[in-house]
C-alpha cells in the first residue's frame, strides 16, 4: 500500500506541510522586517517561536488523538485548525492575537509528518522504514526547497500577508487530496482505537523504557545540530555578508531543498550496503569534523572564499545531520515493541523531542550575547564535540549493558 504512487504522493505533501510553512518562512521575513521595522534575529522570535512552541504542543498530542479517535479523522480536524489560522493570520492586525494564531498553525501543521510517521512506523521494519522516509523526505525537500523562493518573490508582489494566505490553501490543496488516501488506508488496515486508560499505561511504560529515554536523548542532541545550524544560517548570511532577500530565499530554500532530497537518496543508498547504526555513527563523527572547519572558515579566510567555504561545509553539514536525523527517529520509534505501544503515542513522543531540541535551539540563537561569526562557530564546535563524546559513550553503555545480560543468561 505505502509503495503506490498516490499514496506516496499523499505521503510527501503532508510530509511537507509543517516545513513548508517553516521554511518558507524565511522567504517572507525580509518583507515583514521591512514593513514592521524588526530586526531579523528578532523577527524571527516574532515568526517562529510562537510556531515552533504550537507545533510541539501539536506534536505531542496529535499521535495520541489518532490512537484514541483514529488516524482519518484526526488529520482532517488538524487540517483544518491549521487552514483557519493561515487565513485568520494574514487579516490580523494585533501582535499578540498574531502569535496565538502562528502557535495554532503550528498545532495543526504537525499532522501531517506525525500522520506518515505512524503509518511507516505501523507498516515498516527498522531498516525498510528508514529507507521508505528517507524517499518521502527526499521528495518533501523538493517542494520545501522551492517555498521560500516562490513566497519571497509574492510576498513582493502582494505584500507578507499573501504568505498566509498561500500557506491556507495549501492546506486545503492536502485536505483534499490526503483524505481520499487515508481513507483507503483506513479500509485495507482494520486497527482498534485504544481507551484513555490504555494511552496513559501506554505512556508511562514508554517513558520507564532505558533503552527508548537514552535513543530520545541522542535524538535531541543531533536535532539540535541541524536547527542551530538553520537558524544561524539567514542571521550570517544576512549580518555578516549582507545579503538580499531573493538570495537568501534561493540559498535557504532551493538549494536547501536540493541537498534535504539528496540526503534522502543517499541515505537509501546507503542503507543497502550498511547497517543503520554505522550510517548515522559515521554522520555524526563528518559533522563534528565539519564544525572545525567553520572555526578553520572564520579564523582564516575572508571575503568570496569564506563565503563559498561556509556554504559548502553548511550544506555537508546539512545532508550529514538529515541523514542522522532520519535514521536515528526510525530507530528510537522502533525501539519499543509495536505491539506494546501505539503508533500514534510512539511517534508523538519522539516528534516532541524534535520540537523541544528545535525550541531550545532558537531560544539560544536568538539571544546570542555575540554577533562575531568566528566566537559563534567556536561555540558550534565546542557543542558538537560534546555530541559527538556523548553519543558514542550513550552507545558503549547500552553495549556493554547488553553483553553483561547475555554473559548473566
Amino acid at each position: 500500500m505505502l509503495s503506490q504512487p498516490r499514496m506516496q504522493f499523499a505521503l510527501v505533501l503532508l510530509e511537507s506541510l509543517r516545513m513548508i510553512h517553516y521554511v518558507g518562512s524565511y522567504g517572507v521575513i525580509g518583507h515583514m522586517t521591512d514593513a514592521l521595522g524588526i530586526g531579523i534575529s528578532s523577527m524571527q522570535a516574532y515568526l517562529m517561536l510562537p510556531f515552533i512552541t504550537g507545533c510541539m504542543v501539536g506534536q505531542s498530542s496529535v499521535g495520541l488523538l489518532s490512537d484514541r479517535i483514529g488516524r482519518r479523522r484526526t488529520t482532517m480536524i488538524f487540517l483544518g485548525i491549521y487552514v483557519l489560522s493561515c487565513l485568520a493570520t494574514a487579516f490580523c492586525h494585533s501582535p499578540w492575537l498574531f502569535m496565538i494564531l502562528r502557535a495554532c498553525a503550528g498545532l495543526g501543521s504537525t499532522v501531517g509528518e506525525i500522520s506518515v510517521r505512524t503509518i511507516i512506523h505501523e507498516n515498516c521494519d527498522v531498516k525498510s522504514g528508514a529507507k521508505h522516509y528517507s524517499r518521502i523526505s527526499g521528495y518533501s525537500y523538493i517542494l520545501v526547497g522551492l517555498a521560500p523562493l516562490l513566497l519571497n518573490q509574492v510576498s513582493n508582489l502582494f505584500g507578507w500577508q499573501s504568505f498566509f494566505i498561500i500557506n491556507g490553501m495549501i492546506g486545503i490543496t492536502i485536505f483534499v487530496i490526503t483524505r481520499t488516501q487515508l481513507y483507503r488506508l483506513a479500509k485495507s488496515v482494520q486497527r482498534k482505537t485504544a481507551t484513555w486508560q490504555q494511552l496513559i499505561d501506554q505512556l508511562k511504560r514508554t517513558i520507564q523504557n532505558v533503552q527508548y529515554r537514552s535513543s530520545c536523548f541522542k535524538y535531541a542532541l543531533v536535532v539540535t545540530v541541524l536547527e542551530s545550524g538553520f537558524f544561524l544560517f539567514p542571521v550570517i548570511l544576512t549580518d555578516h555578508f549582507g545579503l538580499s532577500k531573493t538570495w537568501l530565499s534561493i540559498l535557504y530554500g532551493v538549494i536547501t531543498g536540493i541537498v534535504g532530497y539528496l540526503s534522502g537518496q543517499m541515505n537509501t543508498f546507503l542503507l543497502k550496503h550498511f547497517r543503520i547504526t554505522d550510517v548515522t555513527s559515521a554522520m555524526v563523527i563528518i559533522c563534528c569534523v565539519l564544525s572545525f572547519g567553520y572555526l578553520a572558515t572564520f579564523g582564516l579566510m575572508s571575503g568570496l572564499a569564506q563565503f563559498s567555504c561556509y556554504l559548502m561545509i553548511f550544506y555537508l553539514s546539512f545532508l550529514c545531520s538529515n541523514i542522522m536525523i532520519i535514521n536515528l527517529f526510525v530507530s528510537t520509534t522502533q525501539s519499543i515493541e509495536k505491539d506494546a505501544v501505539g503508533s500514534g503515542l510512539i511517534t508523538s513522543l519522539t516528534v516532541s523531542v524534535y520540537a523541544l531540541a528545535s525550541l531550545i535551539a532558537g531560544y539560544l540563537v536568538t539571544h546570542l550575547i555575540t554577533d562575531d561569526p568566528f566566537e559563534i562557530a567556536l561555540g558550534f564546535a565546542v557543542y558538537m564535540a560534546v555530541v559527538l563524546v556523548v553519543y558514542f559513550f550513550i552507545d558503549y553503555r547500552r553495549t556493554t549493558s547488553t553483553a553483561a545480560v547475555k554473559t548473566n543468561i
